[in-house]
């Protein structure tokens, strides 16, 4: 479970004074939840290393299992403000 509090902006967005707002994604086509976030602010650019982190929580009595997280249709801008389309990425978690 999570709540768009729990999406924060990582040490690499906020050292380039960046910010991260994010709402709830209301898709019927997919049974999870899903969120979109907008990362932005200044004109640095962002060097290597977190630029967002999620604190998931797990409900009481939740059952052992694996759970798939994953991050798709990210887009960015360089600082010429060309368009850039970063791959998806994707990780579990493991509820034990």
């Amino acid at each position: 479970m999570v709540e768009t509090s729990d999406i924060r902006t990582g040490g690499a967005a906020e050292s380039s004074e960046k910010s991260i707002t994010c709402a709830v994604s209301k898709n019927e086509a997919r049974p999870a939840a899903a969120y979109m976030c907008i990362l932005a602010g200044g004109q640095k650019t962002i060097a290597d290393g977190t630029i967002a982190t999620v604190k998931y929580r797990i409900r009481e009595g939740a059952h052992s299992g694996v759970v798939t997280v994953r991050v798709e249709d990210v887009l960015g801008v360089s600082t010429g403000l060309a368009k850039m389309n970063l791959d998806n990425a994707e990780g579990t978690i493991t509820i034990r």
